[in-house]
């Protein structure tokens, strides 16, 4: 089986060949045309001529076009395949990959009377995953809360036979662990609704333990979120 090297050489010879040979067959007929003697043999000639001359102009350009379009698809293709993952995100707008405030599961702050095993039972019916967002009545962020932490905080207080453990709240949480409760509250990023999965990532990159990036109306921390970046959606998006 050929390789694709001399599959692109037949191509071209084949292009050219047709293409010299339309070329020479209109130049004969014209020739014809010219050298003719009688009117009859002039009339024949411009009937073949104006009849094989669009026939011929045909083939050419569709030969061209199907050469030059190959050629240019490759071109577009080759470029496509070298775009670094971060070209990629550059042009994903954060409003086609984000998850919209709607469909978040967050809490409103404040929490620190909510039980923390409510909480989690609730995170597990739902299938919300391992974050817990939480806004403030403005809908603006407050803390992202890893449930990870929350995990540890209840075995610990069960391993000890702390009694109550199920009805620890988050305001116990944070009273014992405020170094986690600070991290909560400063471990997120933020862009503007026409930010990319690039400047995401910036944000991310840009803050200490970041993993979440909210979308907010101005941009900053203060503004009201509309949606939600995770660092799952940006890995997700640099792999695809």
């Amino acid at each position: 089986m050929p390789d694709q090297n001399e599959a692109d050489k037949a191509r071209g010879q084949l292009a050219a060949f047709i293409t010299v040979a339309s070329v020479a067959g209109v130049i004969t007929l014209a020739i014809i045309i010219v050298v003719t003697n009688t009117p009859a043999r002039a009339l024949n000639g411009q009937w073949v001529l104006g009849t094989v001359l669009p026939v011929i102009g045909t083939w050419v350009g569709t030969i061209l076009a199907f050469y030059f379009g190959k050629a240019n698809f490759e071109s577009a293709a080759n470029f496509a395949r070298q775009l670094t993952p971060q070209d990629k995100l550059r042009v994903i707008p954060v409003k086609t990959k984000w998850i919209p405030r709607d469909a978040m599961f967050f809490k409103t702050a404040p929490i620190d009377a909510l039980k923390i095993s409510a909480v989690l039972d609730e995170m597990d019916k739902l299938n919300k995953g391992d974050r817990l967002p939480v806004l403030t009545d403005k809908f603006v962020a407050n803390y992202v809360i890893h449930r990870s932490e929350l995990d540890q905080y209840i075995a610990t207080k069960a391993r000890k036979n702390v009694p109550g453990t199920a009805d620890l709240t988050f305001g116990d949480f944070f009273k014992e662990c405020p170094d986690r409760e600070k991290m909560f509250a400063t471990s997120f990023g933020t862009v503007k609704s026409d930010a990319t999965l690039a400047d995401a990532q910036v944000a991310m990159q840009q803050t200490k333990n970041c993993e979440d990036v909210f979308v907010t109306a101005d941009g900053t921390p203060a503004g009201e979120v509309l949606g939600w970046i995770t660092d799952n959606i940006i890995q997700a998006n640099l792999q695809a």
